[in-house]
């Protein structure tokens, strides 16, 4: 499953993000795409930050409305339980063996446990 969304949909031109999600469903694989709804007003008031952060933060959010009016008219969206109901059912059905977390070496038993590093 691929995520994406909020920054990337501001900053890729849309021709660009739209060859890279038509590449990616040619592939069948659900796309998950957000918007956060700050994103949607370009008459928020700036704060000051870094250059990196408030480029990040404002670039583009005049066209973010447009933008997803553009992806809703061109891909095919439906609910996002579509995609993680199978992935739950698949994780709930796969047996689940004693391996070694990856940065304690313990053994696990039982529920698998998520480590982000």
């Amino acid at each position: 499953m691929i995520i994406g969304g909020g920054g990337y949909l501001r900053s890729l031109n849309y021709p660009a993000l739209k060859s890279l999600l038509s590449r990616i469903e040619a592939l069948d694989q659900p796309i998950v795409v957000y918007v956060r709804s700050w994103e949607m007003d370009a008459t928020q008031p700036r704060m000051r930050d870094t250059r990196l952060s408030e480029f990040r933060h404002y670039v583009n959010l005049n066209k973010t409305a447009d933008r997803l009016h553009q992806l809703l008219a061109d891909f095919q969206f439906g609910p996002i339980r579509e995609v993680v109901l199978p992935i739950r059912e698949q994780v709930r059905n796969t047996s689940v063996q004693a391996v070694p977390d990856s940065v304690t070496g313990n053994h696990l038993n039982g529920s698998p446990q998520l480590t982000i590093v």
